[in-house]
Parts: structure tokens; C-alpha cells; sequence
């Protein structure tokens, strides 16, 4: 630029020389042929030289201006320039280092997670392992456990059901007993309809033959008229307990050491009064004169007077053991015997002895002749189904 600004500026001076400017157009004149052309004046051509040369100079300052300009600016920002680049380049290599140190490192921590990362999958591959072993060792375990435990479920299952058959079976053995042996209808069809509970517990359908069958037999006791064999026996055990206090007939006296009435006298008299006394009384006891219009009993001794009492307990119990076992025609029996004992020994006319025969007429006018049913095919039944489940 300056070369081009300086030949520029040559090029500008010698056109400004006074041998190359043109001279300005002069306008021609009409003149006449014989008037000549004036010469030019030296004084228009000095000023026309100092002006050309003034902006030959002024180009020339401004030719070096610019070139300082672009020399020396050019240069300073080229300078700034590069010095940016050669810090940005430092920086650069600085970062280009760091970034290196920074791979290596994570190259090295790569490393380092890589084989943390095996250790690690080699340990978590062999818990797992362990894992598995353990699993299949509790599965073989719990196994067996379940085996040993339905087992033992199933063998107390099958006792439990065993022992509600055992007891169902004592249960239908009572009914039986009391109904054959005692005539008790009442308490056989209560023990009848607690077996039939009991095998409902169970749920076998095995067992539903055998609750058919108690239905049956419940069926048959309820149209068995009722009979309060317990009620008769109560009442027979009442009137025997009664036996005592009942008066018997006249010159028949209870005995002190039966009544429990105690002698006045705290010790016994053995002395000669006492020996006359008693010797006296049986002198007037030798002869006694009575009338009497009926033929009467003896007068029994004390001992005899105490059998009274316990012939006529003795059969109000033998009453009882036959209503118990179903003996009518002994119970009847034993009954009139003990009304005719009552009408021969005791009082006839006293109201207890009344009254005593009344409830032993009313026992012996009820009706006693009832034929039960038989209730032992349920207990058959469920014995046949025992013995086949033993045998399994």
C-alpha cells in the first residue's frame, strides 16, 4: 500500500509539472483576422504551480499517513494477534496436557472399575451360586418338613377321628344299657342324638349309613310312651327312707337302741334293786288277760320289731332293682308284698301309714308293660365300620 501510495503520488507530481499540464481550453473569440493572440501572463501560470505542487505535498502527507497507518497499526495488531494465538495455543498445549493426564487417569480408574467390576461379578456370581445351594437345601428341607407334617396331620387326623368313633361307639353302648337293662328311654335317646353329633364332627360319608340307622332308632323311641323309670325308682327310695318313721301297730313299740332314745340313767344299776325289779316285771308279764274281738298277732321281741321295718325296706329296694331291669311282674310282685307287709305290721289307721300305702298302690296301678324298640344295629354298624378302618 505505501509503494502503490507513493507511486501514486509520483505519478500525481509529474502530472503537476508545468511541461505536462494542459493548459484550460481558451474559448475562441471572433477576432479579425489582424488582431493577434495576446501572450499569457506569468503571473496566472505561478499560481497555478503553487497550487499543483500544495496538493502534490498534501498528497504525499496523506500517502505517508496512510502507510504509517498500515505499516505500523498493521504490524501492533498483528502482534496482538499473534501473541493471542500463542496463548491460545499455550493454552491449548496446557489443556491438550491436562486432557492427557485426564485420560490416563480415567484410563487408570477404568482399570480400577474393571476389575472392581469382576471382583464384584465373581463374588455376586458366587453368592449366587451359594445362594442356589442354600435354596435348594431349604427347598429339600422344607420338603421333607411338609412330608413329615401332612403326616403327622394325617396320622392325628385319623386319631382324632378314632377316638370320636370310640367314644361315638361307648356312646351308643350306653343307650343300649340304659334302654335294655334300666328301660330308660329318656337317657338312651339322649346318648343316641349325642352319637349322632359326633359323627356329624366327623363328616365321613362312610358314616352315613350308620346315622341313618340312629335316626331310625331316635324314631322309634319317641313313639315308646313315656315312662319315668328314674321318677318310680326316686319315689321307691323315698318311701324306703320313710320306713322308720312309721308307727306300727299297737304293743309294738320300737326298741330304745333302734328309736336312739338313751337310757335316764348315765351308768347301769347292777345292783339287787334292779335284779328284783326286772324279775317283778316278768312276773306280770307272765299273765295277761285282754279281751280282744279279733285274732291278733303275737307280740314280737324288740329284734323281731326291728326286722319289721327292714323286710318292708328290703322289698321297696328289691321294687326298685326290677323296675330298673325291666321286671315287671317282679316289680309288681315286690309291691303288693309290701302293701301286705304294711297292712299286717303297721297302723293302718295312722295318716302316715295312709298316705303310704296310697303312693304304693299309685306306683303299682301305673303302666309299667311297655315294649321297647331295639336300637343295637347303629352300634353294629359302626363297629363294622371301626374294624374296617383298623384294617387298612
Amino acid at each position: 500500500m505505501a509503494n502503490n501510495t507513493s507511486s501514486s503520488g509520483k505519478d500525481e507530481s509529474v502530472s503537476d509539472q508545468p511541461g505536462n499540464v494542459e493548459s484550460p481550453a481558451v474559448p475562441p473569440t471572433t477576432t479579425s483576422s489582424s488582431t493577434k493572440a495576446p501572450q499569457r501572463s506569468p503571473t496566472g501560470f505561478n499560481w497555478l504551480s503553487i497550487a499543483a505542487l500544495a496538493v502534490a505535498i498534501i498528497a504525499l502527507v496523506a500517502a505517508i499517513f496512510a502507510w504509517y497507518q498500515v505499516a505500523v497499526t498493521g504490524r501492533l495488531e498483528v502482534g496482538a494477534q499473534r501473541s493471542s494465538v500463542d496463548r491460545v495455543v499455550s493454552e491449548f498445549t496446557d489443556m491438550k496436557s491436562h486432557q492427557t493426564g485426564q485420560d490416563e487417569a480415567i484410563a487408570a480408574l477404568r482399570g480400577e472399575v474393571a476389575k472392581v467390576a469382576d471382583e464384584t461379578r465373581d463374588a455376586v456370581d458366587k453368592g449366587m451360586r451359594l445362594q442356589d445351594e442354600n435354596l435348594d437345601r431349604f427347598r429339600e428341607e422344607f420338603n421333607t418338613l411338609k412330608r413329615s407334617v401332612e403326616k403327622v396331620y394325617e396320622d392325628f387326623g385319623r386319631s382324632v377321628d378314632t377316638w370320636s368313633l370310640e367314644e361315638t361307639e361307648q356312646l351308643l353302648l350306653l343307650a343300649n344299657q340304659r334302654l335294655s337293662l334300666v328301660r330308660d328311654v329318656h337317657l338312651a335317646s339322649t346318648a343316641l342324638r349325642l352319637a349322632d353329633s359326633k359323627l356329624e364332627e366327623i363328616g365321613d360319608p362312610a358314616l352315613l349309613p350308620v346315622r341313618r340307622q340312629i335316626a331310625d332308632e331316635l324314631a322309634a323311641l319317641a313313639e315308646v310312651p313315656g315312662i319315668d323309670v328314674a321318677g318310680n325308682v326316686l319315689a321307691l327310695d323315698a318311701l324306703a327312707k320313710r320306713v322308720p318313721r312309721l308307727p306300727l301297730s299297737e304293743d309294738m313299740n320300737r326298741p330304745e337302741w333302734q328309736t336312739g332314745e338313751a337310757s335316764t340313767d348315765d351308768t347301769a344299776d347292777t345292783g339287787l334293786s334292779e335284779v328284783g325289779r326286772q324279775i317283778l316285771d316278768d312276773l306280770q308279764k307272765l299273765v295277761r288277760v285282754r279281751k280282744v274281738e279279733e285274732t291278733r298277732l303275737p307280740k314280737l321281741k324288740p329284734v323281731q320289731r326291728f326286722l319289721v321295718d327292714e323286710n318292708l325296706r328290703v322289698m321297696l329296694n328289691a321294687a326298685q332293682y326290677a323296675l330298673l331291669r325291666g321286671d315287671i311282674e317282679v316289680f309288681k310282685n315286690r309291691i303288693d308284698a309290701a302293701r301286705q307287709w304294711l297292712d299286717r305290721y303297721f297302723d293302718v289307721g295312722d295318716d302316715a301309714v295312709i298316705k303310704f300305702a296310697g303312693e304304693l298302690d299309685h306306683l303299682a296301678s301305673q303302666p309299667m308293660a311297655v315294649e321297647l324298640p331295639s336300637i343295637s344295629a347303629s352300634l353294629e354298624l359302626l363297629r363294622r365300620h371301626i374294624d374296617e378302618r383298623t384294617s387298612q
